[in-house]
């Protein structure tokens, strides 16, 4: 990491109380997005993308959870030792998130206007009037047709798209620096998810600010980001520029994803499937986690897990054998 980014995750470790110990659920989680940038994190179901982006918001649920490691820099300064108070400061004003659920986000009971217009209330100390007139102008900033009607309706009036739009439009009421977007597609159809993500794209390019994207969709990386994290078992294991991550990926689980994605250049018939679980780790574990499932796994992977290292310029990976991946030396998984 070099001085200057907008935010920084830097070596973030967490832990999860459980009746065996401690499991550790972020192992030393490294990324950061400057302004005007995009970065996806990416990975399956239990990675840990969403644990970092609660411990970047201070929501995480402590007990069960712990942060026993690691830092996240806001424009410089160290959050995870700074008071409530002034973390609050931060979450909305400077750092902004969309939840993937957008039925949780929002009030079933109250009207969507309003709740939009809350945090104007609360935050910038507008009054109801001013609160209304803005929050009707961040719903049609979020494309949400007849935004003067819509603002008097409740959630179960809007689409799943439509609801996800109000959820963005909560997120920039505050007009953040950065915006993190926790797999703001799910349970979206094809088109609205499309939708949904040019929409952000567009914002982002016209506010200027950072955009995060939590997800598991390499389509969606390949759409809007600028550069891509990818997490396995807790950590980061492959970083760098989509295209150059597109061209050529420098883990073998990165490779093994974009093998599982569906192309129009490909003969129809079965995609390629990623064999195995992720692990279940414990504070004693040893060796490459993924192992397991790798064509690549050699003695030297159940000894040390290797660490994040530059194997090609701006290509960083976890691997012991990153040059050979970048290089295409890894057999595909059945």
């Amino acid at each position: 990491m070099t001085a200057g980014h907008l935010l920084e995750v830097d070596d973030l470790r967490v832990e999860f109380g459980a009746e065996g110990g401690p499991v550790p659920v972020l192992r030393g989680v490294t990324w950061h997005v400057d302004q005007g940038e995009t970065l996806a994190v990416l990975g399956e179901s239990g990675s840990g993308k969403s644990v970092t982006a609660q411990v970047i918001m201070g929501i995480l649920e402590s007990p069960p959870a712990r942060v026993v490691g690691g830092s996240v820099r806001w424009d410089g300064a160290d959050l995870l030792g700074r008071p409530e108070s002034a973390r609050r400061a931060v979450r909305g004003e400077k750092i902004g998130m969309v939840f993937q659920d957008s039925l949780s986000a929002l009030n079933p009971v109250l009207r969507v206007g309003p709740q939009i217009g809350e945090t104007l209330r609360t935050r910038l100390g507008l009054s109801r009037r001013e609160a209304r007139d803005r929050a009707v102008e961040l719903m049609r900033q979020v494309r949400i047709p007849d935004a003067e009607r819509r603002y008097g309706q409740y959630p179960h009036h809007f689409s799943g798209g439509m609801r996800q739009r109000a959820v963005i439009a909560m997120a920039l009421a505050l007009s953040p620096d950065v915006l993190i977007a926790d797999e703001p597609t799910t349970a979206l159809d094809a088109t609205v998810q499309v939708q949904i993500l040019r929409l952000l794209q567009t914002l982002q390019q016209e506010s200027g600010m950072g955009l995060v994207l939590i997800t598991h969709d390499f389509g969606a990386v390949a759409s809007i980001a600028d550069r891509v994290a990818v997490m396995y078992a807790g950590r980061v294991v492959e970083t760098g520029a989509v295209r150059d991550i597109f061209r050529g990926p420098a883990h073998p689980y990165t490779r093994a994803l974009l093998e599982a994605v569906p192309r129009a250049d490909r003969r129809a018939g079965r995609l390629a499937a990623l064999p195995g679980q992720p692990p279940v780790l414990r504070r004693d574990s040893v060796g490459c986690p993924f192992r397991f499932r790798c064509p690549l796994a050699a003695a030297v992977c159940a000894e040390r897990e290797p660490a994040l290292g530059e194997h090609a310029a701006g290509r960083w990976s976890a691997c012991h054998f990153g040059k050979d991946v970048i290089a295409g030396a890894v057999p595909a998984h059945p």
